[in-house]
């Protein structure tokens, strides 16, 4: 879905103007393995996870289908065998850097 909204350039830049920081987001195509070496794998772990306080506390908690979509909680729950529940509550308990606003548009994609 991200993947598609990009190409609408016009809607894009009014996305990343509505949300925190209020910057255009720049996006590069790079799978995960090339990003994990160019950044190592302390800076790939923090950004990657990050996005799980990101979502709960901008979107409420993960349900079994949602959660279907989101590669890093797949990996949590297959490789770590972490419960939905306790990547809900890591997500509910971490510190968010990006939360969207209860009052923005945006909060509908929930």
């Amino acid at each position: 879905m991200w993947h598609e909204l990009l190409l609408q350039t016009s809607s894009y830049r009014q996305l990343c103007g509505s949300l925190p920081g209020k910057k255009f987001l720049d996006h590069e195509s790079i799978d995960p393995l090339s990003y994990n070496e160019r950044v190592g794998d302390a800076a790939f772990v923090r950004e990657w996870v990050q996005w799980i306080p990101d979502y709960v506390q901008s979107f409420g908690p993960f349900t079994a289908e949602v959660a279907q979509d989101w590669n890093v909680v797949r990996f949590l729950q297959d490789e770590l065998a972490m419960s939905l529940d306790q990547i809900n509550e890591f997500g509910a308990n971490s510190e968010a850097i990006a939360v969207v606003p209860r009052d923005s548009l945006w909060s509908a994609l929930s």
